[in-house]
């Protein structure tokens, strides 16, 4: 005889009843939207991984050679000791004079112009002859135009 047929009625669910236990992606789903926000709202998100462009402050020169006793060592120690951290990793020379500063690990250039600028400027002064200015590297473009006259005069501009 069966529960009804008794007169009682079996309070416990049927396995279909029963309700399942959550999936990981709805633990994970349910976890993300109840967190908050790790980033402050006034910060910058960084890329989560740095270029060399990102890594890379250059200082520009007026095109002179470097002196024979310009040393990459002694630039490189003047401007860590200027800001009183070693956020500077290497120094490097390019073809056309400029020297370019390459800033350690996950130390973006920007923060490191943004909070040492006026020191990074004043060590460069007194180790690097003709500096004109100090920038973060940016992506640059030449371009090539053929065909185009460099003279022109009234008449030719008519026909």
């Amino acid at each position: 005889m069966s529960n009804r047929q008794r007169g009682r009625v079996s309070t416990l669910p049927t396995p279909q009843q029963q309700q399942q236990p959550p999936t990981c992606a709805q633990k994970a789903a349910k976890s993300l939207s109840s967190k908050p926000s790790t980033t402050p709202p006034n910060k910058i998100a960084l890329p989560a991984v740095l270029t060399k462009r990102n890594h890379t402050i250059v200082i520009e020169r007026d095109g002179t050679a470097l002196p024979d006793n310009t040393n990459t060592l002694t630039i490189h120690d003047a401007i860590n000791s200027a800001i009183k951290k070693p956020l500077i990793a290497t120094i490097e020379f390019t073809t056309n004079y400029h020297v370019l500063l390459i800033t350690k690990d996950n130390t973006p250039a920007t923060a490191v112009l943004k909070h040492h600028r006026f020191a990074i400027e004043e060590a460069i002064r007194a180790t690097i002859p003709t500096a004109i200015g100090l920038r973060k590297d940016e992506i640059s473009y030449k371009v090539i135009l053929h065909g185009i006259p460099t003279t022109s005069s009234f008449t030719t501009i008519q026909a």
